[in-house]
């Protein structure tokens, strides 16, 4: 079909060309938007990781992960010297006790259950300094603003 014919064929029915026209460009558009959608969606992972990766390691994050290692290393050192001050009150007082618990007073079993409940206190908060270090140590994304001077897990 020549160029006379299809000028030919517009001027004799212009609504069918038209239409035809238009739904070509109406299908172009589509694959166009779904050859970018489906791209889109095999890229998201890259562009998940990349995102992630300039978080974690963003100036300001990196500074805030190592000083918090950092803090949670001196927490639990002090925690420690706090356990080892209230047991040794606690075992101090406790040997200063008359044998029999029938001998002692009312306030000699407060200030025992006093000085028990400190160091049980003391006690679950290491815990809690233990197990939120251990949980960040074993994080991919943390473990790395771990200077060498820190131990892996705390015990």
């Amino acid at each position: 079909m020549n160029l006379d014919d299809r000028i030919n064929q517009f001027e004799e029915n212009p609504t069918k060309t038209g239409k035809r026209w238009i739904l070509k460009a109406v299908i172009f558009l589509f694959l166009i938007t779904a050859v970018i959608w489906v791209v889109d969606l095999v890229l998201i992972p890259a562009k998940s990781a990349k995102e992630i990766i300039n978080k974690t390691l963003d100036a300001d994050h990196v500074l805030q992960n190592y000083e918090w290692f950092k803090q949670q290393n001196q927490d639990y050192e002090a925690i420690n010297k706090k356990i080892a001050e209230a047991d040794t009150s606690y075992q101090t007082f406790k040997r200063e006790l008359p044998k029999e618990r029938a001998q002692w007073t009312f306030e000699d079993k407060n200030e025992l259950s006093r000085l028990s409940s400190i160091l049980d206190g003391l006690k679950y908060q290491k815990n809690d300094i233990v197990s939120v270090y251990n949980a960040r140590s074993t994080m991919m994304n943390r473990d790395l603003f771990k200077t060498n001077d820190l131990p892996d897990k705390l015990k």
